[in-house]
């Protein structure tokens, strides 16, 4: 069985986790984002309007 899933990044996966990073300013918002199948991190400093590309590790990326 296939099933293939569109999304334009790894946020719209159902194999994804971000973490809350506090830094010294309290304005700013900052994630670490990982892939829970395999415990990879993705990106350690994401953000709110940071385009971040889908690794070319994905575990479930199907190249066609």
């Amino acid at each position: 069985m296939r099933i293939a899933i569109k999304i334009k990044d790894c946020s719209e996966c159902p194999n994804f986790q971000s973490e809350r990073v506090y830094t010294a300013d309290s304005f700013e918002t900052v994630y670490t984002w990982k892939c829970t199948p395999h415990n990879r991190i993705i990106k350690r400093y994401v953000e709110t309007f940071d385009k971040v590309p889908i690794p070319e590790w994905c575990p479930i990326k199907i190249d066609e």
